[in-house]
């Protein structure tokens, strides 16, 4: 099966983004099982610092991404400013 990422009739091919899915899924799957192994161990505040960990990587992710976006639309809503 061939597949470009567009063809000249801009259909998308839907393999890649499969295999982007699985890989997603397989990081969070290690993760868990990291954080169920290291429960197993006697550490009962890990699933605290995973929480923890994924709302500060989920804030980060949206101010940087809204730094971007205000960024160029700021500079389009005020011609003036230099």
């Amino acid at each position: 099966m061939s597949c470009r990422a567009r063809s000249s009739s801009g259909r998308f091919c839907w393999h890649h983004s499969r295999m982007l899915n699985i890989v997603w899924v397989a990081f969070i799957l290690i993760g868990f099982v990291a954080a169920f192994l290291q429960l197993l161990q006697g550490d009962t505040g890990v699933f605290a610092r995973v929480l923890s960990g994924l709302f500060d990587s989920a804030r980060t992710g949206f101010e940087l991404f809204a730094r971007a976006q205000l960024g160029h639309t700021g500079g389009m809503a005020d011609p003036l400013e230099p």
